[in-house]
């Protein structure tokens, strides 16, 4: 699965991000381990960092399935 960054956490890693998905999906929070590990980042598991599933904004607990479209931004990015 293809993830987006936008604002400042798009720094360390990026604009994009691809991470394997089980058939299951996976909690948010699960997904911000994720990629701190494969990205060797913890500005991932800051809380200032927002997670964006289909245009709406989730809590940690949310479950992303495999065809879901995935975002993290800054609560401030701009534009």
């Amino acid at each position: 699965m293809r993830i987006s960054f936008f604002g400042r956490i798009s720094d360390p890693i990026g604009k994009t991000t691809d991470i394997v998905f089980p058939e299951a999906g996976l909690c948010v929070a699960d997904i911000r381990q994720e990629i701190a590990e494969a990205c060797q980042t913890e500005l991932i598991l800051d809380q200032t960092i927002r997670a964006v599933v289909n245009d709406h904004i989730v809590m940690e607990d949310y479950r992303v399935m495999p065809e879901d479209d995935v975002m993290f931004m800054s609560a401030l990015s701009g534009g």
